[in-house]
């Protein structure tokens, strides 16, 4: 399965969002999965604003890119963390009763 058509409106904004993750959150994403991204996100908006596709274009500002790739990080950051401990409810109550 090929990703979307790169046009030149997506280019720049997947280029930008590559360059962001790479300069600040030193992650490597290829341009293509970076595309795919956007074009997801953009037709999310899309849907929930009830507009054109390419309508949507405008809200896929540096700044939102900026806050993606933030996300993105954090994302992955959560991601290794390790899990939280169990904690068995029962047994706490058991020793409270006794």
């Amino acid at each position: 399965m090929s990703g979307p058509h790169l046009t030149p409106w997506l280019l720049e904004r997947a280029e930008f969002l590559v360059h962001d993750l790479q300069d600040r959150h030193e992650l490597t994403v290829c341009l293509e999965a970076a595309a795919e991204d956007i074009v997801s996100w953009r037709n999310q908006i899309a849907e929930r604003l009830r507009i054109q596709q390419k309508s949507a274009n405008r809200y896929i500002t540096d700044e939102a890119l900026t806050r993606l790739s933030d996300h993105i990080a954090q994302c992955l950051d959560d991601a290794q963390c390790p899990p939280a401990p169990v904690i068995h409810l029962a047994g706490r109550r058991q020793y409270q009763e006794g």
